[in-house]
């Protein structure tokens, strides 16, 4: 799996598209997400500097007005400022910690796939 320079980790990234974030790598799926989590999320992202404020602010914006998010009260949306993605039966998928190495890789990848997966709801 994988090949070239991605190697196995390259390989298994470019492999999951969209919302379905696959297993082999143990990543979390973005379909139990809700545009509150999503939004937070992108919050967290450019706070640390794994997306740009000027790529993700405006979509985490426009996905608060259209969802009627207050980001003071929705819970979902603390959640993901907190850097914790929803992925459904009371599970979540903590981006916090990620340090150096593999865990910062995935949490790149995760931010990126936030991102489209909120442009895709508005």
């Amino acid at each position: 799996m994988g090949g070239g320079n991605g190697g196995m980790m390259g390989g298994a990234m470019g492999a999951m598209g969209g919302g379905a974030m696959g297993g082999a790598m143990g990543l979390p799926s973005l379909s139990s997400a809700g545009a509150g989590n999503l939004a937070g999320l992108l919050g967290y992202c450019v706070q640390n500097n794994y997306l740009g404020t000027g790529t993700a602010s405006p979509v985490m914006s426009a996905l608060g007005r259209k969802a009627g998010i207050d980001p003071r009260t929705d819970s979902q949306y603390q959640a993901g400022r907190n850097g914790l993605l929803d992925t459904g039966g009371g599970n979540t998928f903590s981006l916090a910690g990620a340090g150096q190495g593999i865990k910062q890789q995935m949490t790149q990848k995760i931010c990126t796939l936030v991102l489209n997966r909120a442009r895709s709801m508005l």
